[in-house]
């Protein structure tokens, strides 16, 4: 997946595109984490308690006040993504949004 080529085509559908790789699943971490290492989640987690990503975390919980916000990843399926984690701290500093796994 290139981040520039989908960045440009979000920006023709009118689409802002914002790149975190604060929240990004290390490459290292990634293959343990598909396969439900519990270890794994334990890393990623700790990650998400890091300064820059705890930034980016609020970053997308304050987008929420205009709008949709959709976090990708080029992970195939959602089950083995980081992202419910990202979701859940996100939650977490805001309650009030409303999430849909997809």
């Amino acid at each position: 997946m290139s981040k520039r080529k989908l960045a440009a085509a979000l920006a023709d559908a009118g689409i802002d595109y914002m790149h975190l790789p604060a929240l990004g699943n290390p490459k290292d971490n990634r293959q343990p984490f598909r396969t439900g290492d519990a270890a794994s989640r334990q890393r990623f987690r700790a990650r998400l308690n890091d300064e820059v990503a705890m930034q980016a975390v609020n970053r997308i919980a304050e987008l929420f006040a205009a709008g949709a916000v959709a976090v990708l990843c080029y992970e195939r399926s959602h089950e083995h993504c980081h992202r419910r984690l990202i979701a859940e701290a996100v939650l977490e500093a805001r309650p009030s949004a409303e999430l849909v796994a997809i």
